[in-house]
């Protein structure tokens, strides 16, 4: 997957590969690969009571089209920790030197 950065300020390379990462573990199913790379992120394997409001990330949710894990904004908070959306989720990148982890994140509304 290739991130298009369009008009935006580029994403730290470190921030781009984590991303890119999380998202293969979890459309390939690897749930405990994805928590390492998300440590306290809640990841639910089971159910989905959350129609038309925000949750938990669900493996679920990345199966099917790709492009609805395409990043489409990011922004630069600033002390290494940048906030990214894609079409499906956003997230919360932090970077400890040069070890990016997923701090938070969850899956917006679907209607």
């Amino acid at each position: 997957m290739s991130i298009d950065q369009g008009d935006m300020p580029p994403l730290a390379p470190g921030a781009t590969a984590l991303y890119e990462r999380f998202v293969a573990l979890m459309r390939a199913g690897d749930i405990e690969g994805a928590r390492e790379l998300a440590p306290g992120v809640v990841i639910q394997t089971e159910g989905w009571p959350y129609a038309g409001k925000t949750g938990p990330l669900n493996p679920a949710a990345f199966q099917g089209d790709a492009s609805a894990h395409k990043l489409m904004y990011w922004r630069d908070e600033g002390g290494g920790t940048y906030r990214l959306r894609s079409g499906a989720a956003w997230y919360t990148v932090v970077s400890k030197g040069d070890e990016y982890r997923i701090s938070e994140g969850g899956l917006k509304p679907v209607e």
